[in-house]
């Protein structure tokens, strides 16, 4: 149910056409076909090599057209080309595999990183990543002695944000395209499980979800180091946030979560949080929202649960109509578009 790297470049015209998905069920990987005027399409046939269990999340290589699950039985990581009529063959496993169940994977084309967040040492890992899958190994690093739930290297790739279950619960390393740097000064603020990070756009915050109130933590960075929190929102998620996202342009936030919190969304002034967007007219059916997804022109949002749901989506306005639902079943962990 975690970290999932957001696209870069201009929203204008860039109407998703494939919604992937990190299932918690077999077959794993799920994809379907998107139009923004009719919703939900086809399905896609599943792969001809499932990924080995259940799928904690999912991020996406557009560049390469590569889409890579994180899952809980090995090599806990698994990758597929893909084109517009399906999925291709499995590419190899890392020579090295990850020391355990992936929570969190995050892909940088630019300088051709891959990252996971594990629940096993060392925890926080990378390879060298291009179109033709996994490459070398990154000597470790120690960032907690903890799991780490989630990662997010940034759009620069030059960081890599990090949380987990205890201390430092949120923190960064600087990277590069072949190695670990050193560990930045910790996120601060109270103490509380870290569920998910995501960088602004424009790498100028980062966003921290986390198990109890205020549920998401937001950070100024510097380039080099984490500034003090940034004031609340007005009104909070009011529960837990699994996950949280910046739209693309950068202009708005959404969240899914548990009980009072499926669906929330706030607009970004660049500087704080704006009032946030009354709810979906038409509410979410699943109890909990374990991922969300942005449509790559911010003009769809969509919450993965016990099912995937979509709603129109502007910044300005926030949640529009309801989009009539995917009818298949599987708790939806993680999710990407293409």
């Amino acid at each position: 149910m975690f970290s999932t790297k957001k696209l870069l470049g201009s929203t204008t015209g860039n109407e998703t056409k494939i919604v992937f998905m990190a299932d918690q069920s077999t077959p794993y990987i799920r994809a379907v076909d998107w139009s923004n005027t009719s919703g939900f399409g086809s399905y896609w046939s599943d792969p001809s090599t499932l990924p080995t269990g259940a799928a904690n999340c999912i991020a996406i290589d557009t560049v390469n057209k590569i889409v890579v699950v994180g899952h809980a039985t090995t090599p806990f990581i698994s990758a597929y080309p893909y084109t517009a009529s399906g999925f291709g063959t499995k590419l190899s496993n890392p020579s090295t595999l990850p020391g355990g169940v992936v929570e969190g994977i995050s892909i940088n084309t630019t300088t051709g990183v891959i990252a996971i967040g594990s629940t096993v040492t060392p925890f926080l890992e990378a390879w060298a990543w291009s179109g033709s899958g996994f490459g070398t190994k990154f000597s470790d690093t120690s960032p907690a002695s903890v799991t780490r739930n989630t990662c997010d290297i940034s759009h620069a790739g030059d960081y890599i944000a990090h949380a987990g279950n205890s201390s430092p619960y949120g923190t960064a390393h600087a990277i590069s395209s072949s190695a670990f740097g050193s560990k930045v000064t910790d996120m601060g603020g109270a103490a509380a499980v870290g569920l998910e990070v995501d960088w602004h756009p424009d790498d100028d915050h980062v966003l921290r979800t986390r198990n109890n109130s205020p549920y998401i933590d937001t950070y100024p960075w510097t380039g080099s180091a984490f500034g003090t929190v940034v004031s609340n929102p007005a009104t909070l998620a009011g529960g837990n946030v699994y996950q949280a996202k910046w739209s693309n342009e950068g202009d708005a936030i959404v969240s899914g979560g548990g009980t009072g919190s499926v669906i929330n969304g706030w607009p970004w002034t660049g500087t704080a949080y704006g009032t946030k967007y009354s709810n979906p007219a038409s509410a979410p059916t699943s109890v909990t929202g374990y991922s969300i997804g942005i449509g790559l022109d911010d003009a769809v949002v969509f919450l993965g649960g016990s099912h995937i749901e979509a709603w129109e989506f502007d910044a300005t306005t926030g949640f529009g109509t309801k989009y009539t639902s995917s009818s298949t079943p599987g708790s939806v962990y993680g999710i990407a578009v293409a």
